[in-house]
């Protein structure tokens, strides 16, 4: 069996890792249904010689996922001895992986099948082609966010924590369940000092927890504009090169 060179393991960085990590089980479970809806390959390496099975999800719960075993007893008995085992796919053309540490033997309709549980985190690995920047954490840009069920308050101000033409990450609570993988939000504002109001459509791409403060989770959602138009993409432009000139008179 030849190997796909788009399901081979990808080295993350620190960095990639921090960004790209999805860790909202319902996030995990949005993007492993979709690629069993697409019929998607999964790559399950396994031990340290590069030895894998080429297979497709067949299900997934809340605990866990079914995978369709190889054809092979050989490769089917090496990826259940092991503890090492690294799952590899796509979402979207987008590289999908996560570690598992153990899988192990069960009956999928019958028929024999791997069970692998649920992983804390998963990676979306989509390498960016615009240049962004960190923006100021005093007085901090405000994302304005109209809400996403009619019962709740109407709008919410979100902190920036960086911008670029592509999109914003935003600062929120762990309270803030629908900011998760997929979710849209239209109509967005973000007021830019001395340029003007910038109106968009977001999406959510990544989700990161983070835990600075005992007993209180933060979270770091990476957005991406929609369809952003011209007036907009020039003002935002505008605003990222006046916030460089002012960084760098500060260096």
């Amino acid at each position: 069996m030849q190997k796909s060179s788009a399901l081979t393991i990808e080295s993350f960085s620190a960095y990639d890792k921090d960004e790209h990590r999805v860790t909202t089980l319902k996030g995990i479970k949005q993007i492993l249904q979709s690629i069993i809806e697409h019929g998607t390959y999964v790559a399950l390496y396994f031990g340290t010689d590069g030895q894998f099975v080429l297979s497709t999800l067949l299900d997934v719960d809340d605990d866990g996922m079914w995978m369709e075993q190889s054809r092979d007893p050989r490769l089917n008995a090496g990826a259940l001895r092991s503890n090492r085992l690294i799952f590899v796919s796509s979402h979207l053309g987008i590289k999908i992986q996560f570690r598992v540490s153990q899988i192990s033997e069960a009956l999928y309709e019958d028929e024999p099948a791997f069970y692998l549980p649920m992983p804390d985190a998963l990676l979306r690995l989509q390498r960016r082609d615009t240049f962004r920047i960190a923006t100021p954490s005093i007085n901090p840009l405000l994302c304005t966010l109209p809400s996403s069920e009619p019962s709740k308050q109407s709008a919410r101000k979100l902190a920036v924590m960086d911008i670029s033409v592509g999109g914003v990450r935003l600062a929120c609570n762990e309270e803030d369940t629908d900011l998760v993988y997929g979710q849209r939000f239209e109509k967005c504002a973000i007021e830019l000092p001395d340029v003007g109001t910038l109106h968009a459509t977001i999406e959510v791409r990544n989700e990161v927890d983070v835990s600075k403060v005992p007993g209180k989770v933060l979270r770091r959602v990476g957005c991406q504009f929609k369809n952003l138009d011209q007036h907009d993409q020039v003002m935002l432009q505008r605003y990222i090169t006046e916030l460089q000139r002012a960084q760098r008179a500060k260096e």
